[in-house]
């Protein structure tokens, strides 16, 4: 057999050259380009307090295959930029991904910055945009307790129940205040006879109270359950009396805040539940003042507790709300916002103080953009993958197409040389009427093999 020409040799030594090289380059490609899971971070706050300070937390958040997991120990640097002004600062996030920021106003009357927070070996933005400083839902996230216990009464006395601090928690002590005064002239009613008694909660002192000269009486209940119920009957030293009857407003897990260590000047945070932090929001009604982290360990009540010294604050109405949730996940709306401010005075008696509830408003949230960032990425990758595998396809099919003909035409040269070789044989053999069907056949098979590998690196980017 003479030696095939150089040309068959080359189309030859193609054929498996072309496909083993474009896999290899795309695994390579794939390799290269597989784009890590984004990352993103949002952005929680309020308006400032007097002191111009802008008091916002940070929460980087990684996704991962449709989750959401917390990036602890990011370094962040946060800057804010107005009116040609730009002030910085710059943290780490903690074991839940957050950042509890303090960043000075650049101007006095910005209503918008242009906030950028960027995160060390992290190449996008994660928050990049304007960014309000007095929010439009701070007003709907904030709302005050009434400290009066609604109730029903009856007879000659009127009786009524306020908690101290607006609110209650289980399992922890309130102080309460009864008032009883008189239904026709709404005048107190002093050195009354109160007798209290119900379900569902402890009190102290546990005998008979007597009223004032204000009409009043207190006394420390601690919720047992979610649904104490209370009975209070009074009798007017003249004789006359009165019941009433109400439900305790407990709020179910709530973390406390201890009113003795408050007085004192420090912070002690109780859990009747374990958790490891506690989230302290400091707000006004018009400003979040304040916030920080505060580590809990666990207490033999088999809850937790932190204590830390009380911030400085304005000399102004302020709760503190004390939640588990770094990642404003919707627990901030069920716990308590304990007042912290002095107890007020009316004349010579204290006056019961609201408590409150917020809800962080979310300023901005760099999250679907990273999603959409890490998408585009993962599109572009893919797309070169596929440009790969399907111009070595194309290219592999021309190959064998040339290839065939070659061989064909060949085996029409060796056919020729013998005698006496019927033409119909002769056809038949050098592939017959279906020869275009066959390397059509062919050129499928080579792209659903490239399609395949190009499946499997698609699902590996």
């Amino acid at each position: 057999m003479p030696d095939r020409p150089s040309s068959t040799k080359t189309v030859q030594l193609a054929l498996h050259v072309v496909p083993g090289g474009a896999v290899a380059l795309a695994a390579v490609m794939a390799l290269l380009t597989r784009t890590s899971n984004p990352i993103g971070a949002r952005l929680y706050g309020g308006p400032p307090g007097a002191d111009g300070v802008l008091a916002w937390r940070v929460v980087v958040i990684e996704r991962d295959h449709g989750y959401y997991a917390a990036v602890p120990g990011a370094r962040l640097h946060m800057t804010a930029s107005a009116h040609d002004r730009q002030t910085s600062c710059e943290g780490v996030t903690d074991t839940d991904g957050a950042w509890e920021a303090r960043l000075p106003m650049p101007t006095d009357d910005a209503s918008d910055v242009q906030i950028v927070v960027r995160a060390d070996r992290v190449e996008r933005d994660l928050i990049a945009g304007a960014v309000p400083t007095r929010p439009a839902q701070w007003a709907s996230a904030f709302r005050k307790i009434d400290p009066a216990v609604r109730g029903e009464g009856s007879g000659a006395l009127d009786i009524s129940m306020s908690l101290m601090r607006g609110a209650l928690a289980a399992g922890f002590p309130e102080d309460v205040l009864i008032h009883v005064a008189s239904s026709a002239s709404k005048e107190p009613a002093p050195q009354a006879r109160v007798r209290v008694s119900g379900e569902g909660f402890d009190r102290e002192p546990r005998g008979e109270l007597l009223t004032d000269t204000n009409g009043d009486a207190q006394l420390r209940l601690t919720p047992t359950h979610h649904s104490p119920r209370v009975e209070i009957h009074a009798t007017a030293a003249a004789g006359s009396d009165g019941r009433w009857e109400g439900m305790l407003p407990v709020t179910p897990g709530a973390m406390w805040v201890d009113p003795v260590a408050l007085a004192q000047g420090s912070l002690l945070v109780k859990s009747p539940v374990p958790h490891h932090a506690a989230y302290l929001t400091f707000f006004s009604e018009h400003a979040r003042l304040f916030a920080t982290r505060l580590a809990l360990a666990a207490d033999p009540r088999g809850g937790a507790m932190g204590q830390m010294p009380m911030p400085a604050l304005a000399d102004e109405p302020a709760w503190v709300l004390a939640s588990p949730d770094a990642q404003g996940q919707g627990m901030e709306a069920y716990e308590v916002a304990w007042p912290v401010s002095k107890a007020r005075m009316n004349e010579d008696h204290l006056v019961p103080m609201p408590a409150a509830t917020m809800r962080t408003p979310l300023l901005a949230d760099g999250i679907p953009s990273a999603v959409l960032s890490s998408r585009a990425l993962e599109k572009a990758a893919r797309a070169r993958i596929l440009a790969v595998l399907a111009l070595a396809a194309v290219i592999e099919s021309a190959l064998l197409l040339v290839r065939a003909r070659q061989a064909r035409t060949e085996l029409r040269a060796i056919l020729a040389s013998q005698a006496d070789i019927d033409e119909a044989l002769l056809h038949s053999i050098a592939g017959g009427e279906r020869y275009w069907i066959k390397l059509l056949i062919a050129a499928v098979l080579i792209a659903a093999i490239f399609g395949a590998v190009a499946l499997l690196l698609w699902m590996r980017v």
